[in-house]
C-alpha cells in the first residue's frame, strides 16, 4: 500500500500554524508538540525566521531562559543573513 504524503511532510508553513494554534490554545502541556512543529518548521525551511522567534516565546512560557536566548539570537542571525531589519532593535 502506498503511502499519501500529506503537507506535514514537506510544508514548513503548515507545520508552523499548526504550532503557532497549539501555542494560542495556552496550555502548558501542548507547549512541547508545539515546539516540535516549530523546529520541524525551522528543519523544512532553515530561513523560517518567524519560527524562530516563536520558538524563543514558546521557551519562555517553560522558563528556559536558555533556549529562549538560543532561538532569539538564531532569529536574529536569520534576518541578518536574509537582510531584514530587526524590529526590536532597529538594525537591519
Amino acid at each position: 500500500m502506498t503511502r499519501v504524503p500529506n503537507r506535514l511532510d514537506t510544508d514548513a508553513a503548515a507545520h508552523y500554524n499548526l504550532a503557532f494554534a497549539l501555542l494560542k490554545l495556552d496550555r502548558i502541556a501542548l507547549i512541547p508538540e508545539s515546539i516540535r512543529h516549530f523546529n520541524r518548521a525551522l528543519e523544512l525551511d532553515p530561513d523560517y525566521y518567524n519560527a524562530a522567534d516563536v520558538l524563543a516565546f514558546a521557551y519562555l512560557y517553560l522558563g528556559d531562559k536558555a533556549k529562549v536566548a538560543e532561538y532569539s539570537t538564531e532569529s536574529v542571525e536569520i534576518k541578518k543573513r536574509l537582510g531584514i531589519e530587526d524590529n526590536a532593535s532597529g538594525k537591519k
